[in-house]
């Protein structure tokens, strides 16, 4: 029998034929998924999107409460508190897996990261390293107080549910299906209503030096802290806050190398600022990750040409990563 299940379970091509045998057989109402599979039997290893841990590194990305920027909005930018879409964070709709998550979450850091972690075991991936990716805005502009908070409950997360669910080395699965009470629908308010009340008892009070040291030893520890911000709230004394923080990557919104297109877009910042922030950056030992926009208002093919080959060309910039976001019209802007 063991080896029948494993003839099974070594192609996907196999299990998907075989469950659809199964449903067809007993007339199913739909195909189980791998993750009701897992659910039912914890023996089987079906993982789901592997690919979102290839790297062996879990991505976790949680967002702010929506605050609108100090400078105004630019031109492009949807969301926002009041915006089209109603409150939700700077640069988004409400109607990405991350903003919709953060939605269902309160916007709660702990929250959110529980939730996150949840869904990585379902899907039969361990996080013992994740990257924690701060969305939602230009996170340095908040104040310093939320920061901390908002930080060290996202350490809290992962430093509390290693051990709720790690017993002497071992996930215990059953313990995680009775604490979220699996299986169950997945849009299930009334459930959701009853886990979310049991981890905001367990959140409590804490200190982001007390859940830095814990998750120093923690079964899933942050390996990579991902900040974003634009240039010009990334000059010393906000490095100074995101190295306190634990940040190792920060992401920069440039978006144009044209002093011209960022005050047509009402940025808030000029190019100087561009790169004082980026040399900042490097000189803290952190990976830049820059955002770049072409087809921005006013702008030709060619000045967006000139844009990447000035990044990687000109010393004032050459970034660790980059990030590309062709301009969109949506509505709610100017």
């Amino acid at each position: 029998m063991e080896d029948y299940y494993k003839e099974i379970l070594d192609s996907k091509e196999n299990l998907n034929r075989t469950k659809i045998n199964i449903a067809r057989k007993y007339n199913l109402n739909k195909i189980p998924k791998n993750i009701e599979l897992n659910l039912e039997n914890p023996d089987f290893n079906l993982k789901t999107k592997p690919v979102r841990t290839i790297s062996g590194v879990a991505p976790i990305a949680i967002m702010t409460y929506p605050e609108n920027c100090k400078h105004g909005s630019c031109i492009f930018c949807p969301g926002g508190v009041g915006s089209y879409f109603g409150d939700v964070p700077k640069s988004y709709t409400g109607n990405e897996p991350a903003s919709m998550r953060a939605i269902r979450n309160r916007f709660d850091p702990y929250l959110q990261v529980f939730n996150r972690l949840e869904h990585y075991i379902l899907m039969k991936q361990f996080p013992s390293k994740v990257e924690l990716i701060i969305m939602g805005g230009t996170f340095p502009s908040y104040e310093i107080s939320y920061q901390d908070e908002f930080i060290t409950y996202a350490f809290k997360a992962m430093n509390d549910f290693s051990e709720m669910f790690f017993d002497d080395g071992e996930f215990n699965f059953d313990k995680f299906k009775e604490f979220f009470m699996l299986p169950h629908e997945v849009k299930n308010k009334d459930i959701m209503k009853n886990v979310q009340e049991k981890l905001l008892l367990l959140k409590g009070i804490s200190n982001l030096e007390k859940e830095q040291f814990r998750n120093e030893t923690s079964k899933i520890r942050c390996t990579v802290m991902n900040v974003e911000t634009k240039p010009d709230w990334c000059f010393e004394p906000h490095l100074n806050q995101m190295l306190k923080l634990g940040t190792t990557r920060v992401e920069i919104g440039v978006q144009t190398l044209y002093d011209e297109i960022l005050k047509i877009t009402n940025r808030g910042h000029n190019l100087e600022d561009t790169k004082r922030a980026i040399q900042l950056s490097k000189d803290s030992f952190l990976k830049t990750c820059i955002h770049m926009m072409p087809g921005l208002p006013k702008t030709t093919e060619e000045m967006d040409i000139n844009n990447f080959k000035q990044l990687f060309e000109d010393e004032n910039y050459k970034p660790d990563a980059l990030k590309i976001y062709p301009c969109m019209v949506m509505p709610g802007t100017p």
